[in-house]
């Protein structure tokens, strides 16, 4: 009679503990947590992410310059290069005799001045770019700027440097060609009224024209470029100054730059078929990469988009309700807590957090969500690799019983 009693007993407490607890669980309202699951987390990082445009491309040289002979102001006499020379500024390409040496000469000599002046011009240009750069730096140095002012004026600075950069190399081609021009005037031969023609430019003699038809001798650079076709789609894509990434078979990644895109297409423009529209892109070769072959054909890659050093996640750490972006963030109390963050540039699965989130943060992935709060505590798996048989057995029978007591009420 006293066993049936016990067990009555028994019974009766253990149905009474668990519909408590169910309906403690189960009510709307409750105050007691529902604890939630995370089975995988990844912590936020800082990386840089790209969005590039696909394409491909042909190898071309990166110039081509013309020669020209004007028959009313000489006799031709004859070519000093042929097809296939490699020629360098400074270079003879043909002779003529003059039908009026003296007024030759006054023409270079005026051509040289001019040159001389543009030269100067470029020089008091980069000298005031200068000074604008050292002006920039002082005054960031005696004022106190935040982050946004700090940047606008790195920026300026790299802006005023790069103009720097193009003036420079603009003047050293005017000084080449003033160079030359020199040497052309010291080589006149006033005895036999003879003048040589001397090349402006470095590259390979691909053409002559023996009967005399302009151009004469034509030249390719022997600095290779990239020379490619966007339809009317692809066409407002790139830019003008954009980062591209040339890859050829065998060759690895070249990096170089969109040059040029022309507005006007290749072919004449007809109702009956698409406009296509020529680009290039000038390649940055290294020291130790070989010029590619002409006539290669290769990928590009443009970079349309980048940012640098973004705070990231895996895309499948994001949580969408609508067009809201959520993610659950792992804090150091041992909470989970749904945080709403804006999100910027996409690269495959990986996503860049604009606000909400910092680097070196937890995020849950998929949580399994039991709380209708939005920040919960939860559990994680027992990863076994790291339990000791010596650790278990150096718990006391109260400490067992108070684990697997407190993971059967929080389950």
């Amino acid at each position: 009679m006293m066993k049936k009693w016990q067990i009555i007993t028994g019974t009766a407490a253990s149905v009474l503990l668990i519909s408590v607890n169910s309906y403690l669980l189960l009510k709307k309202d409750s105050e007691i947590d529902r604890i939630s699951y995370v089975s995988q987390y990844e912590e936020t990082k800082r990386g840089d992410l790209q969005e590039a445009f696909h394409t491909e491309g042909v190898v071309v040289p990166l110039e081509e310059h013309k020669v020209y002979f004007n028959e009313q102001i000489g006799a031709f006499s004859q070519f000093t290069v042929a097809e296939g020379d490699t020629v360098n500024p400074g270079d003879p390409l043909f002779e003529y005799e003059s039908f009026n040496i003296e007024e030759d000469q006054r023409m270079l000599e005026f051509e040289a001045d001019k040159l001389e002046e543009q030269i100067e011009s470029i020089e008091d240009h980069i000298d005031e770019l200068r000074s604008f750069i050292i002006v920039i730096e002082a005054k960031e140095s005696t004022e106190t700027a935040d982050e946004d002012s700090t940047n606008f004026i790195y920026n300026s600075v790299v802006d005023v440097e790069k103009e720097i950069y193009q003036k420079e190399l603009e003047r050293e081609l005017l000084m080449a060609e003033a160079s030359v021009i020199q040497k052309q005037i010291s080589n006149i031969d006033q005895q036999n009224n003879m003048l040589t023609t001397l090349s402006t430019y470095a590259g390979t003699v691909t053409d002559i024209n023996t009967s005399l038809g302009n151009p004469v001798i034509t030249i390719h650079s022997d600095t290779p470029s990239i020379k490619g076709s966007l339809t009317e789609e692809d066409v407002d894509k790139i830019e003008v100054g954009m980062p591209a990434h040339v890859f050829a078979a065998d060759e690895g990644k070249i990096n170089g730059i969109v040059s040029k895109i022309n507005t006007y297409p290749e072919d004449e423009p007809s109702l009956n078929k698409e406009s296509s529209y020529p680009f290039s892109v000038e390649l940055q070769l290294e020291e130790e990469q070989e010029a590619l072959l002409t006539g290669k054909h290769v990928n590009v890659n443009v970079v349309t988009n980048e940012i640098l050093d973004a705070v990231t996640i895996p895309v499948k750490a994001l949580s969408t309700a609508g067009i809201a972006k959520n993610a659950f963030v792992i804090g150091q109390d041992g909470t989970l807590q749904e945080t709403p963050i804006t999100v910027g540039l996409k690269m495959g699965q990986t996503q860049e957090v604009v606000e909400g989130l910092s680097s070196e943060q937890l995020v849950a992935i998929h949580p399994d969500i039991h709380s209708e709060n939005d920040i919960t505590s939860f559990n994680t798996p027992i990863w076994t690799k790291y339990i000791s048989k010596t650790a278990i057995e150096n718990l006391g029978t109260k400490q067992i019983a108070k684990y697997i007591f407190t993971g059967f009420i929080q389950r």
